[in-house]
């Protein structure tokens, strides 16, 4: 009897511990595809740098480079049926699965993801978002991961944040809401 119980008082701590590091295991996702977003978003930047065509060279800073982020409409924002996002969000608002895997298709990653020759083809748990906006010191971009894994209606988001400062893009760390719901 008294061993009963004790594996009753063990099964009662290690269950919900390994079903949270489980939940834990599946963010790696989000942090895993934002960095490689956001490299993919820098070597645009870098392709993207046009020179004024005033052939007069003169000291002092480059002023005249007109870099910038891919542009993409405002994602919007988490709401309790999902992300209200642009037409570039993968999956599609209306192909979003709480709590299941999506398998993206070819057609998915178009526009903006074209551009930053960004595809995922493997099923993803959480949903991508691309916002981005300026040229030049003006430019910025956000990068979202979003998504519902225990199927509760409460969302998790991941972010990435780009602007220029000094005529160089500065990336901000992952910025976490909701990570374990």
């Amino acid at each position: 009897m008294i061993v009963v119980v004790i594996l009753g008082i063990l099964a009662a701590i290690a269950i919900p511990l390994y079903m949270k590091f489980v939940q834990q295991s599946k963010t790696s996702e989000a942090h895993y595809n934002l960095g490689t977003i956001v490299r993919h978003i820098e070597q645009f930047y870098a392709r993207s740098t046009s020179w004024s065509t005033n052939p007069a060279i003169t000291p002092g800073p480059i002023d005249t480079a007109q870099a910038r982020f891919p542009l993409a409409a405002d994602c919007g924002t988490i709401g309790a049926t999902g992300f209200l996002a642009n037409g570039e969000q993968v999956p599609p608002t209306a192909d979003l699965i709480q709590a299941k895997k999506y398998q993206p298709t070819g057609t998915d990653w178009q526009g903006t993801w074209t551009d930053l020759h960004f595809v995922i083809s493997h099923p993803i748990m959480y949903g991508y978002c691309y916002e981005g906006a300026g040229t030049g010191s003006a430019s910025k971009f956000t990068v979202f991961a979003f998504g519902d894994l225990d199927g509760d209606n409460t969302w998790s988001q991941y972010a990435r944040i780009g602007i220029v400062v000094d005529g160089r893009p500065t990336i901000g760390p992952v910025a976490v809401f909701n990570e374990d719901e």
